[in-house]
């Protein structure tokens, strides 16, 4: 891994601040290394050892770290002494977590990156044990992206956890992210549903018209369990050649895809789907007369307003 020096010279192991090659990623740092500390827990396969092994790096004393993972957090008590507290009680709320539930807390977990970088930088002594300890930060983002990439074939647990990963790493727009979501996208009977699904629901964050076959392929498949958020996403992408494989949804016999497919024409704004979204007002279940009703109002005009 590639490192830029600190300005401690001193100290060539103090932990320091990952060189960033990807373009326009510099402005996300702060948030890239709070993904880096909380994903670099959630691969831990011994969590606790693991936690325990990062407060003893902390320099905090042997009682403190029994104390910690034992789950009493009333005796980790801050004392002018202590050098790395809230990196220390950060880990050991995880530690006791772990204990309590086996919950991992993801909102406590995302402190963790840049406290130790920060801690690293104002305690050199500490900075090569918490390297050690919590695994050196990565050489820019696009190391964690490759990763989470690799993860999509991995065990169904570890896809789900990968999708969510390169879904933050697409917020952040990281086009590395964008395109394994795209490839996500694109071919539909090839990828878990619910990991197919999560990339749907967020497809503003990467889609263009290099998805639009393969969504319309998976719109013509009526069979498949995610044709629902197929409609969907063509309508958020705009893409027109989608509106009457929609329009014939309209008569699916899953109530939740003819709701979808009403919200998707809605979307479109589709004065030609009127007569289909009005045979919907008729509805055996209520939500899709609702969505079907909604639908008409967005389309607007004479016809709709008839019908309404």
């Amino acid at each position: 891994m590639i490192w830029y020096p600190t300005d401690r010279e001193e100290n060539p192991l103090a932990v320091g601040v990952p060189c960033w090659n990807d373009p326009g990623m510099t402005d996300h740092r702060d948030a890239v290394l709070r993904l880096w500390g909380r994903q670099l827990y959630e691969r831990q396969s011994e969590p606790l050892a693991w936690a325990e092994a990062v407060l003893e790096a902390t320099g905090r004393p042997p009682t403190a770290v029994t104390a910690a993972m034992s789950g009493r957090l009333d005796a980790v008590a801050d004392s002018p002494s202590d050098r790395a507290p809230l990196l220390f009680r950060t880990v050991a709320k995880l530690a006791a977590n772990l204990r309590g539930d086996g919950r991992y807390d993801a909102d406590v977990g995302t402190r963790i990156g840049p406290l130790a970088l920060s801690l690293g930088e104002r305690e050199p002594p500490l900075a090569s044990p918490l390297g050690d300890a919590l695994g050196h930060p990565p050489d820019g983002p696009t190391s964690l992206v490759t990763v989470h990439a690799a993860e999509l074939s991995r065990n169904r647990t570890i896809r789900l956890r990968a999708i969510d990963a390169l879904l933050e790493w697409a917020e952040l727009g990281h086009p590395q992210a964008r395109a394994a979501l795209s490839e996500v996208a694109c071919d539909h009977r090839t990828q878990d549903v619910t990991v197919w699904t999560k990339a749907l629901n967020r497809i503003a964050l990467f889609g263009d018209a290099s998805v639009e076959p393969g969504l319309l392929r998976a719109l013509a498949d009526t069979g498949h369990r995610g044709v629902r958020w197929s409609a969907l996403a063509c309508a958020e992408l705009g893409f027109r050649r989608a509106v009457p494989l929609i329009t014939a949804l309209l008569e699916h016999p899953d109530p939740m895809v003819r709701e979808g497919a009403c919200e998707a024409l809605g979307l479109f704004e589709e004065p030609a789907a009127v007569p289909a979204l009005a045979a919907r007002l008729n509805d055996e279940t209520n939500w899709v007369r609702s969505r079907a009703a909604l639908a008409l109002g967005q389309i607007g005009g004479d016809r709709a307003l008839a019908v309404l």
